[in-house]
């Protein structure tokens, strides 16, 4: 079999947003298994430790 034809879109998509803590939280939760405090506790290490996140506590996205 041989291609014939080839037909290519452009098209632009948003990122999807960022996560606040609590759906951080759940998603942490459902895929790890990890409690809120576990999850909290990473996040604040990542933050303080290591300078990879914004501060977790806020609500901003």
């Amino acid at each position: 079999a041989a291609i014939k034809e080839v037909k290519t879109e452009a098209r632009s998509e948003a990122p999807p947003l960022a996560y606040d803590l609590t759906e951080l939280q759940r998603e942490a939760n459902r895929r790890l298994g990890w409690s809120a405090q576990k999850t909290l506790s990473i996040l604040q290490d990542l933050y303080e430790v290591h300078k990879l996140v914004t501060y977790p506590r806020t609500d901003s996205r």
